[in-house]
């Protein structure tokens, strides 16, 4: 992990659920590039980040709409173009796609080892599987580390 520059935290919540916050955590730092999800259940997370997706898809339409300046609004149908052009997926034949988001277990991903630029850890690991699962993130790898928030 030594070649990793950035770990971050992010916290969900019951009112902030981690489908969400990992939909937003995404569209606001990471809409380019490959990123792998770990998740417990792809199938349930991939669903429910989908769902997350397409509600900050509706926001940003809806401020599309009610808009009139032109830079906003090119800005706004930027980001909406580039949202709609990013594949979810939990297939290993998506490999050479420039813009996937990967739902993967922590076994699966280690089996297979992709370079991405970003990983989201939704539960916790420890020092020495984080190692094998970074081992191949390029230099400059960025790490999303999600937890319950503590009250």
């Amino acid at each position: 992990m030594s070649q990793l520059q950035q770990i971050e935290d992010i916290a969900y919540s019951e009112n902030w659920p981690l489908s969400y916050v990992l939909a937003r955590h995404i569209f606001d730092h990471h809409l380019h590039g490959r990123v792998f999800i770990v998740t417990d259940k792809p199938s349930a997370m991939i669903s429910s980040v989908r769902k997350g997706w397409r509600r900050i898809r509706r926001n940003q339409e809806k401020e599309y709409a009610r808009t009139l300046d032109k830079e906003k609004r090119a800005s706004l149908h930027r980001k909406i173009a580039i949202m709609d052009s990013l594949t979810f997926s939990m297939s290993r034949h998506l490999a050479d796609s420039p813009d996937v988001l990967f739902f993967v277990t922590s076994e699966e991903l280690a089996k297979r080892p992709r370079q991405c630029l970003v990983l989201y850890l939704t539960h916790e690991v420890d020092d020495t599987t984080l190692e094998r699962l970074t081992c191949t993130m390029p230099v400059g790898g960025y790490v999303v580390r999600c937890s319950m928030a503590k009250d």
